[in-house]
């Protein structure tokens, strides 16, 4: 128990959680959306037309900007995700 909390009413609490709740209801909803417009956006493929300093495809540097532009793009999108709960 914080003792911040202790003072506050029930029901005070009870919209608090239903607020929270449908927030991550709808999250966890258009979260397939966000990925896959991450996955189609970092699609090296289509990027290589765009940018003409992109490495050759076989090389380590391709590789790996193959694997992390994905995660990359999703950990920039969920920072803000811990505040947007507070």
């Amino acid at each position: 128990m914080l003792w911040e909390n202790s003072t506050v009413e029930r029901k005070f609490i009870r919209i608090k959680k239903l607020q929270c709740d449908a927030l991550l209801f709808t999250g966890t909803l258009f979260w397939a959306g966000v990925v896959s417009t991450i996955t189609v956006v970092s699609d090296l493929d289509q990027i290589k037309g765009s940018l003409p300093w992109m490495p050759e495809e076989n090389s380590v540097i391709y590789v790996a900007m193959e694997g992390y532009l994905p995660v990359v793009l999703l950990e920039l999108i969920m920072l803000p995700v811990p505040i947007l709960l507070r």
